[in-house]
């Protein structure tokens, strides 16, 4: 099984991080070398994620939960066929369909942490 890289930009990263270790997730951050150019503030391998059912459920929990706390949080699954889902409205069960194809994650919150949220609310489908 190999790990799965989850990139993250600075706003959304702390509660993101506080919401993995909540849930028990163990993870690795990524430093990449001096010099190299990053488009995300910073990235995390989540440890023999990819197809381990185990790992990939409270994950899911874990980005259901982030996303809930505020309508600006996204969350982009590159799939191992290169396609890419957009992961807003999909309860934890859907999610973790979707999520045993993944490739990559990008985590994204569009406004500043020091805004206040605004609660998205999604239907609960526990299908």
């Amino acid at each position: 099984m190999s790990n799965l890289k989850i990139s993250l930009f600075r706003n959304g990263r702390e509660d993101f991080i506080a919401i993995l270790n909540e849930k028990g997730i163990i993870f690795q951050e990524i430093h990449p070398p001096i010099g190299m150019i990053m488009a995300s503030a910073s990235a995390i391998d989540i440890i023999h994620a990819i197809g381990n059912l185990t790992i990939i459920k409270p994950l899911c929990d874990a980005f259901v939960k982030w996303m809930d706390a505020r309508a600006s949080r996204e969350i982009h699954v590159t799939l191992v066929d290169n396609k890419i889902v957009y992961m807003r409205g999909y309860s934890a069960n859907q999610a973790c369909k979707i999520m045993m194809h993944a490739k990559s994650i990008a985590v994204i919150q569009t406004d500043s942490d020091d805004r206040p949220a605004i609660i998205h609310v999604t239907p609960n489908d526990n299908t």
